[in-house]
C-alpha cells in the first residue's frame, strides 16, 4: 500500500505520524513484503522521531534501532511511524479506537495497537514500560506480545525508565506473532514438545484491581479452561500490591527524570504538562528510596516466582485490562492488570476475549510463571497451534472467500466489526509448528475476533448502511515491487508470512469468485472512494 493510499484510510483512525511507500524490492526473508507499523520513540533511518513530543526531531536522532534493523533484513518494510503518548508516558495523542473513536485506544502504544485493529498494517512495533503493550491490544482487541524484559535490544529506542522499558510486537493472531518474535527476539528457539501447563490465577488484592465486568468475564473464562481439561490453581500472591506499585513508581519516576536530562533543561517549555509533572515527581525521589525500590524488586521477583513453583504453576492467567476501552480520549487508561508483571520483567501475551456489554473487546493476559522453561518462546509456542492461539475463534472468512454475517449493532450504536478478509492454515508452518505437541487450543471464547472495519474520514465505521461485499478476495500481505526476484526459499515448510497468512494467491481468487450464501452486495456510493479494510 502507497504512503498516500494509507494516509487517506488513516483519516479516521490517526494511527500514524508519518507514511512511506513500499520499496522497489524487499529482501528475502520470513517476512518478505510484510508492511510494520513503529512506534514513534524508535528510531529509524529516513524518518524522524518526534516521541509524541513538540520537540525538534533534530535533537531527538540518533542511530536506527537494532529491532528496525532485523525486521527489515527479514524483508519487512515500514510503513509509517505510528502514534505514541509524549515519551511513551501518560499524554495522549490523537488516535481513536478503531471499535469506537469515542473511545481511547490505550497508551503509550496507542497508534501501534490501532494500526492492527484497523487493518492498516498487519504487524507493529511498541514498548511497555509498565502496561503500554498490553493494555491497547486488550482495548484494540488484538494479539499483543511483551517478551521478557532484555529480549529484544533497545538500543535506538528513546528511554522512559531503562530498568522496564521493553519491546513489543502487535499482530492480529498467535501465527503472526511468533513469526516476528523469532526476528527480533534474541535467543528466540523453538520451545520443545511442552507438557499440557497448568494454569494459575492470582488471588489477591491484584485480582481485585480489575473491573466487576471483567473479573465476570475472566470468571467464566476460567470455567471454560477447566471444563476444557486444563488445570486451574487459584493462588493467593501479592498480598502487599500497593507496596509493589509504590516500588515499581519509584523506579520508574527516579529513571524517567534521568532519561530526559540530555532535553527537558532546554527544552521542557515545550513538555505537554501530564510529562512535566512525571518529572517533577521523579525529582523529589532520593538515590536511597531509589536503591531501596530496586532491592524490594529483586525480593518481589523471587517470591512471586517461588509463589509460582510452590504451586506448580506453569503460566499466570488474568484480565488484560481492568475492562474495556474508557469512554474518553483525555486518557489512555489505566495500566494496573499488567503492573507486577512488568516489575519482575516476566512476558506477557494480550489474548481477545470476547466484548464488554457496551460491544468494546475486552482482553484476557497469559502471564510468564517465571522459573525455567518458561520464558517467551514456549508462553507464545505454547498458546496453541491454531492461528488464532487459545481463542478458537471460528474463521474470519468462508472457506470460499465470503464474508461473514454482519453482527449486530452494538450498545454503543456503532455496529460491531466485521472480520477481516482473507482465510488462515490449520497451523503454523516449520520451524514454528509445534501444534503437534502441545495440547488443544485453551477455549478462552468462543466469540469472533474483535477486527474492526475500516473507517471513513469521519472516524464512522463503513459499511454501517448495509452488509459487506459478497466477494471479499484475500489479498497478501504487502505488495511485491515491479521486476523484483522472487524470495528465496526458507526452511522446509517456511514460506513468507504474507503468503502464510493469506494463502496462495491463485487459490485465494479461485475460492473468492463464489460468493456466501447469505452475504449481500453493498452498493458503492457515487463520490466517495470505496476503501477496503486490509492492505
Amino acid at each position: 500500500m502507497r504512503a498516500a493510499e494509507l494516509a487517506g484510510r488513516d483519516a479516521g483512525t490517526q494511527a500514524f505520524v508519518t507514511y512511506a511507500d513500499p520499496p522497489p524490492e524487499f529482501s528475502a526473508g520470513p517476512l518478505s513484503g510484510v508492511a510494520v507499523g513503529v512506534k514513534d520513540i524508535v528510531r529509524v533511518d529516513g524518518m524522524p522521531t518526534g516521541g509524541g513530543s513538540a520537540l525538534p526531531p533534530e535533537a531527538l536522532a540518533g542511530p536506527q534501532a537494532t529491532v528496525v534493523s532485523r525486521l527489515l533484513a527479514a524483508g519487512a518494510y515500514v510503513a509509517g511511524k505510528t502514534v505514541t503518548a509524549e515519551f511513551a508516558i501518560l499524554a495522549p495523542g490523537p488516535t481513536r479506537n478503531p471499535h469506537n473513536p469515542a473511545h481511547t485506544p490505550g497508551g503509550s502504544s496507542s497508534g501501534s495497537a490501532a494500526a492492527v485493529a484497523a487493518g492498516l498494517v498487519p504487524l507493529a512495533v511498541g514498548t511497555q514500560t509498565v502496561g503500554s503493550m498490553i493494555r491497547p491490544a486488550a482495548y484494540c482487541g488484538v494479539v499483543g506480545f511483551k517478551p521478557t524484559f532484555g529480549r529484544i535490544p533497545v538500543d535506538g529506542v528513546l528511554p522512559n525508565a531503562p530498568s522496564f522499558d521493553t519491546l513489543g510486537l502487535y499482530a492480529a493472531d498467535v501465527a503472526g506473532v511468533a513469526v516476528a518474535a523469532g526476528v527480533v527476539c534474541d535467543g528466540w528457539t523453538d520451545p520443545g514438545p511442552p507438557a499440557p501447563p497448568v494454569l494459575g490465577v492470582p488471588e489477591g488484592p491484584y485480582l481485585e484491581q480489575a473491573s466487576a465486568e471483567a473479573r465476570e468475564a475472566f470468571a467464566g473464562h476460567v470455567r471454560a479452561l477447566r471444563d476444557a481439561g486444563y488445570e486451574v490453581r487459584r493462588v493467593r500472591v501479592m498480598a502487599d500490591f500497593e507496596e509493589v506499585r509504590r516500588q515499581l513508581f519509584t523506579m520508574n519516576r527516579y529513571e524517567a527524570v534521568r532519561s530526559h536530562a540530555p532535553w527537558f533543561g532546554k527544552y521542557g517549555h515545550l513538555y505537554r504538562e501530564e510529562t512535566v509533572a512525571v518529572l517533577r515527581e521523579g525529582e523529589g525521589i532520593t538515590d536511597a528510596a531509589y536503591g531501596a525500590a530496586r532491592a524490594a524488586r529483586e525480593v518481589f521477583r523471587e517470591r512471586l516466582a517461588g509463589a509460582a513453583h510452590a504451586a506448580g504453576v506453569d503460566v499466570w492467567v488474568t484480565p488484560a485490562a481492568t475492562g474495556p476501552a474508557p469512554a474518553s480520549l483525555s486518557t489512555t487508561g489505566s495500566s494496573v492488570m499488567s503492573l507486577p508483571w512488568s516489575h519482575a520483567g516476566l512476558p506477557s501475551v494480550c489474548l481477545p476475549a470476547g466484548r464488554a456489554g457496551n460491544g468494546l473487546p475486552l482482553g484476557g493476559a497469559v502471564r510468564g510463571g517465571g522459573g525455567p522453561g518458561r520464558g517467551a518462546p514456549r508462553l507464545v509456542g505454547g498458546l496453541g497451534g491454531s492461528p488464532a492461539g487459545p481463542l478458537d475463534h471460528p474463521p474470519r472468512c468462508r472457506p470460499g472467500g465470503g464474508w461473514s454475517a454482519p453482527p449486530a449493532p452494538t450498545a454503543t450504536g456503532h455496529p460491531a466489526p466485521a472480520p477481516l478478509p482473507g482465510s488462515l492454515p490449520p497451523t503454523p508452518p516449520a520451524p514454528l509448528d509445534v501444534a503437534a505437541a502441545l495440547p488443544p487450543p485453551l477455549p478462552w471464547t468462543s466469540q469472533p475476533p474483535c477486527h474492526p472495519r475500516s473507517l471513513g474520514r469521519r472516524g464512522r465505521p463503513k459499511g454501517a448502511r448495509g452488509a459487506p461485499p459478497a466477494r471479499a478476495k484475500p489479498r497478501a500481505w504487502g505488495r511485491a515491487g515491479k521486476g523484483a526476484a522472487p524470495p528465496a526459499p526458507g526452511p522446509p515448510g517456511c514460506r513468507p508470512l504474507r503468503k502464510r497468512l493469506c494463502g496462495a494467491r491463485a487459490s485465494a481468487e479461485a475460492e473468492s469468485s463464489a460468493p456466501a450464501p447469505d452475504a449481500q452486495p453493498r452498493p458503492a456510493r457515487a463520490g466517495r472512494p470505496r476503501t477496503r479494510p486490509f492492505p
